[in-house]
């Protein structure tokens, strides 16, 4: 009854998982143990210096790498006993995807490109267009449906790439440096529109980022270092100066 009511509250479990990879006569560990929980409905922001481990952390989450010890649940699934077929259908059901390049389709409208996931999970066709615009206009480009990437703003390209993200109304979100390739203004733009998305529909959103500006947006932020966890602190325990974020050696802001 303890390990339902646990799975119920927790989105994502994490337990003692290892990555390590061979390099010759060398053996390399990328992650070195690391048990987390995320608790469904929550922002969480996994943070560090280079080579901490995040980058392979936020793919096991996302089942683009399988640990070498240990387990990662997502909705109570073990994405490492998942067969390709099945981890297919949960990342086109259950996970939707953000990427700092945007990864739009460049002959692809926005509307076409957001409707592509709806395509795959089987809709018909009109009412793939009729949601997909209405996601559209849910990050505010009502007005740029048949306007292709290279005709769209870097901001208006992320606004895309999270309404397609949200197609088929995951509920769970993958941010990978959201706000990246993005000038300041427009970064605060994107992170408020994912907080307002987490708000209104409850999506767990879990970023993978150096930016800190998403710290003020996260309930929660993990920081890695040398392929384990480090700590993990509520935000507002966090005292972000400029250049420098207490706490966290190496990470400039």
């Amino acid at each position: 009854m303890a390990e339902a009511a646990r799975s119920e509250k927790h989105i994502i479990e994490i337990r003692e998982v290892w990555k390590t990879y061979r390099m010759g006569d060398e053996e390399v560990h990328a992650l070195r143990g690391v048990t987390l929980d995320v608790i469904r409905g929550e922002y969480l922001s996994i943070m560090g210096p280079s080579g901490s481990g995040k980058t392979t952390l936020f793919n096991m989450i996302g089942a683009l790498d399988s640990p070498s010890k240990g387990h990662v649940l997502v909705n109570g699934h073990d994405m490492g006993s998942l067969s390709q077929e099945q981890v297919a259908y949960l990342r086109c059901h259950s996970v939707g995807y953000i990427f700092q390049s945007f990864n739009l389709i460049p002959v692809m409208t926005a509307l076409e490109n957001v409707s592509l996931p709806m395509v795959f999970a089987g809709m018909g066709r009109k009412e793939y267009e009729d949601k997909a615009a209405a996601k559209l206009e849910m990050v505010g480009l009502q007005d740029r449906l048949h306007h292709k990437p290279y005709e769209l703003s870097g901001g208006q390209q992320q606004r895309v790439a999270i309404a397609r993200a949200m197609a088929n109304d995951p509920a769970l979100i993958l941010a990978d440096e959201p706000t990246g390739n993005l000038d300041l203004k427009t970064g605060q733009d994107i992170i408020e529109i994912c907080m307002r998305l987490r708000e209104e529909s409850g999506v767990t959103i879990v970023s993978n980022t150096h930016d800190h500006k998403m710290l003020g947006a996260s309930d929660r932020v993990v920081d890695l270092r040398d392929g384990q966890v480090e700590r993990i602190r509520r935000s507002d325990e966090i005292d972000i100066q400029e250049g420098h974020i207490e706490g966290i050696e190496g990470v400039e802001v």
